[in-house]
């Protein structure tokens, strides 16, 4: 069984980077799950 990581982001600088997080996570292994806010993901969908 992998272990799980629940990855909660809003509208702060460091979101627009988090899919460097996932990735990393799932490389050592994790299970990640995203969990974005609307501001959250209207940031990171800016930087797409």
């Amino acid at each position: 069984m992998q272990p799980v990581l629940y990855l909660i982001a809003c509208a702060a600088g460091p979101t627009q980077y988090i899919d460097a997080g996932v990735r990393a996570a799932q490389a050592a292994g994790w299970d990640t799950c995203l969990v974005l806010t609307p501001s959250g993901a209207r940031w990171w969908g800016s930087s797409a």
